[in-house]
């Protein structure tokens, strides 16, 4: 075995090498690390010119820090500016300071636990007092626990903005196009607003990478669990066979009518089920007063609503790419916001990563109204209608343009173009006749399009109440 002191000159070199290249570098680290924790010794007298340097407010790099041990008769011993070169020649970028830091400042903790072993052990031989030699140990446990372990903790979850901004990271991703991101989402609604039948539109159209509402791809594929602790089996069934009368179901959507509760066993459950299918990518939890704890009276509420919600969302956050939905009922006043409109306090939707609300739309027979808000980029809300023969709601994008009063000025210019010409009109036309850039009129027709509000046959655009151009253009 070798009982050589652990170090690791390489990254002592990078972190010195980084603090030369990069000014910037050495305020990210200089409570991380001190001069004594170098094993080498002239790499500790190169640190602390560096620090010297910056606590003078001057920007170290080979020259000022060259001086700096010049004037500590340091220089030479070292090996002269030529040695401060081959640091910054070895290292090609100082982005990774942090984590040389890190490893410099582990090995450094565990030779000082040596030593202190060391001592330790020759005080054992020295001295019969075990009170004393048991205290000794304590106080120098802890001491080293306050120099490394909690300097250990803080650097490896605090981190310089350059170095954030440098690091690694996929973005959030939409299990379902702009209206289910990867996370919790919290749906809210009154009683007979059919958040059921829309859960059950989010799953299977997950399982069969279809459409949410007719309209939203689903971008992804895979298995859901749906944990109805409302409905109970024999609804279920009745549900599957209005939504399936001739045939079974599509596999994919796995149904469970019980499940523990949050502290009871929920996450554990749930551990061992994604254990098991690793293919699963959607959650449904109906309803969320299922899974939730007994209040204790004599705790704060909001308290006990954000903890109970940030826990589903930890659980939910240990598997990539998964979306968990729960559906929860709305308080009796409706709210504005989707935020306000959950039963009990907003430290529910505090602890969620997303969160909606489903309304009735009094002015449409059949119409709805599901509005969104949260951490990711959702959309405002969409209007959509009750499809009695899908008997699933479906997206109304018209209904859902004029109720957000987001049919934006040019929107409004090319329905009017459509409107006139009623042959159609190919993207360069529209572009010319509205006298705006042609590659900014394609992505605006292009989300019109999506949008349902304007249609296009063989790279001809024409408005929907046309439903087909008369006659083709020419380009």
């Amino acid at each position: 075995m070798d009982r050589s002191l652990p170090a690791d000159i390489s990254a002592e070199r990078a972190v010195l090498g980084s603090c030369l290249l990069d000014r910037d570098a050495i305020i990210a680290i200089r409570y991380a690390l001190a001069e004594t924790d170098f094993y080498l010794e002239t790499h500790g007298w190169v640190y602390a010119a560096i620090l010297a340097c910056l606590n003078d407010n001057v920007p170290p790099d080979l020259v000022t820090v060259s001086d700096e041990l010049q004037r500590g008769n340091r220089l030479e011993p070292i090996g002269g500016v030529a040695f401060l070169v081959d640091l910054t020649v070895e290292v090609p970028t100082a982005v990774h300071v942090e984590y040389y830091a890190e490893i410099v400042a582990r090995h450094a903790a565990r030779r000082r636990f040596i030593e202190m072993s060391g001592e330790l052990a020759a005080a054992g031989y020295a001295y019969d007092d075990t009170d004393r030699l048991i205290s000794e140990m304590a106080r120098r446990l802890d001491l080293m626990r306050r120099t490394s372990e909690t300097r250990d903790r803080w650097l490896a979850v605090a981190a310089d903005g350059a170095a954030r901004w440098h690091e690694k990271h996929q973005p959030v991703q939409f299990t379902i196009d702009q209206v289910l991101p990867e996370g919790t989402f919290l749906l809210t609604g009154k009683p007979k607003t059919a958040k059921s039948w829309l859960a059950l539109n989010y799953a299977y159209a997950v399982a069969n990478k279809g459409k949410a509402f007719g309209h939203f791809q689903a971008l992804v594929q895979g298995e859901v669990l749906y944990i109805d602790l409302e409905m109970g089996p024999r609804r279920i069934w009745q549900r599957l066979h209005t939504l399936f009368p001739d045939n079974p179901p599509p596999r994919g959507v796995n149904f469970a009518t019980e499940w523990p509760r949050v502290g009871q066993g929920f996450a554990e459950w749930i551990t061992d089920y994604m254990e098991k299918r690793p293919a699963t990518r959607l959650i449904i939890v109906d309803t969320l007063v299922g899974i939730r704890p007994p209040r204790n009276r004599s705790d704060d509420s909001y308290e006990q609503d954000k903890s109970f919600a940030q826990t589903v969302t930890d659980v939910c956050h240990r598997y990539s790419g998964l979306s968990m939905f729960l559906i929860h009922h709305s308080r009796k006043q409706v709210g504005a916001d989707p935020i306000d409109d959950a039963s009990g306090t907003t430290g529910l939707s505090g602890g969620m990563d997303n969160y909606g609300s489903l309304s009735r739309n009094e002015e449409i027979r059949g119409g709805g109204v599901l509005k969104f808000a949260g951490r990711d980029h959702l959309l405002d809300h969409i209007a959509m209608y009750w499809d009695e023969y899908l008997v699933q709601w479906t997206y109304d994008a018209e209904a859902t343009a004029t109720a957000s009063g987001k049919l934006s000025k040019e929107r409004r210019e090319v329905l009017q173009l459509l409107g006139k010409h009623s042959s159609g009109l190919v993207a360069k036309q529209i572009a010319e006749l509205m006298g705006k850039p042609y590659d900014s009129t394609r992505r605006l027709l292009s989300d019109m399009l999506k949008d349902r509000q304007i249609g296009n046959s063989q790279g001809i655009y024409f408005s929907r109440e046309d439903d087909e151009p008369q006659a083709p253009l020419i380009a």
